[in-house]
């Protein structure tokens, strides 16, 4: 049977880390849960470790990357992180954004790949190469731009096809046509 302190949980940010201390000090049942940093838990162990990752938009990651905030882009502290657990490993964060680090992808990889993936889907191929240059910021941008694009074609050809439903003429280099369907934004007064 799992007892409360059997389990800990790893947050890099003090704010989060009293966020989930207050919750948990709500039931007298999860006390005793270890809820601390990378550094709390070097040289300890728990039968269960949850990791909270806490970023979740890729605003961020960006700065934590540069700075080697937290354990989302050092490779020292992640490996300490992940090998707290002694038989349960759950990992709280957004694959996404988590993906956009090397490092954080081949053990995302190796979790899918092996069965132990849940929650939400990757968006990627979990076959592939793992780039150490880390480019993987740029392939999203720039697949985001793609998509991007199609969106904006798929729209124009939409709008082209209400203005001919109308009884209007289109002519596809008629920017004033294509503006015709914008909205108009304007500053509440």
């Amino acid at each position: 049977m799992i007892k409360a302190e059997h389990i800990g949980v790893i947050t890099p940010y003090h704010a989060q880390r009293h966020k989930i201390m207050l919750i948990l000090q709500k039931d007298p049942k999860l006390r005793d849960i270890k809820v601390g940093s990378v550094e709390e838990f070097q040289g300890q162990e728990r039968r269960v470790i949850i990791i909270s990752t806490v970023r979740s938009n890729t605003e961020f990651v960006a700065s934590d990357i540069r700075r080697a905030l937290g354990f989302v882009a050092n490779k020292s502290r992640m490996n300490v992180a992940l090998t707290r657990a002694q038989a349960l490993l759950i990992v709280v964060g957004n694959p996404v954004v988590l993906s956009l680090d090397p490092l954080w992808r081949g053990f995302l990889n190796y979790i899918h790949n092996r069965g132990g993936w849940r929650g939400r889907q990757i968006d990627w191929d979990p076959q592939e190469p793992i780039w150490l240059d880390g480019e993987y910021a740029a392939q999203r941008k720039n697949q985001a731009q793609a998509e991007t694009e199609d969106t904006i074609t798929r729209l124009r050809a939409m709008i082209q096809e209400t203005h001919v439903d109308d009884g209007l003429e289109f002519d596809e280099g008629d920017a004033e046509a294509v503006a015709y369907e914008r909205p108009i934004l304007r500053e509440a007064e």
